[in-house]
């Protein structure tokens, strides 16, 4: 486990500093999993460590015999505007075919001030649904689309993201996961490059 969280932050670290030199906007996030829990590190090329957050997983059960879905609750703080963050989504997995999978996630996130925590906070409603295809046992592709609506701030529309990549995994435990995310109907529409990085232990 330590040589794990060891080569998490190394990988961190390089592939902040790489991408930082080729692109103008691009984020990382870097992810320690198990089958419970998830660990993250974000970042971005302009502002380096952005935040940090904890997700696990829970009340796993299938509905028919086709439709996976489970609880997951994460925990998070956001560097840049110092909130708190909690994030439950119910989500939903299927396969269509032996090599397709549809999913989603209807998602609720509270945010509040990390400076004070008495304050009003934000509720957001994010739902999104995406597909993935597998092309080989190592290499899938994948689409994902979701909407935000601020719940608090009578269902004020916050825009939305439509996202495209592929995921490589380089051996049983680790991966690496490009793609692209262009936004919509936001304050400041932008095309992001992103980059995960995942462990399993």
């Amino acid at each position: 486990m330590k040589k794990l969280l060891l080569a998490t932050v190394a990988v961190f670290g390089l592939a902040t500093a790489s991408f930082a030199e080729n692109f103008d906007n691009t984020s990382l996030t870097v992810v320690a999993s198990s089958d419970t829990l998830d660990y993250k590190l974000h970042a971005d090329s302009t502002n380096e460590l952005t935040g940090l957050s904890v997700g696990f997983y829970a009340f796993p059960y299938t509905i028919g015999e086709t439709v996976d879905a489970n609880m997951y609750v994460e925990l998070g703080y956001g560097r840049m505007d110092e909130s708190l963050n909690v994030d439950l989504e119910y989500q939903l997995k299927t396969n269509l075919t032996p090599y397709t999978r549809a999913y989603g996630a209807l998602s609720a996130e509270y945010t509040i001030s990390a400076d004070n925590v008495d304050s009003e906070g934000a509720l957001i409603f994010a739902p999104y649904v995406g597909l993935t295809h597998d092309l080989n046992p190592k290499l899938s592709v994948f689409a994902e689309t979701g909407y935000d609506w601020e719940v608090t701030n009578d269902w004020a529309q916050n825009g939305g993201y439509v996202e495209v990549g592929g995921s490589y995994m380089l051996t049983d435990t680790v991966y690496f996961q490009p793609s692209v995310v262009r936004t919509f109907d936001t304050a400041a529409n932008d095309t992001q490059a992103k980059l995960e990085i995942g462990f399993a232990f």
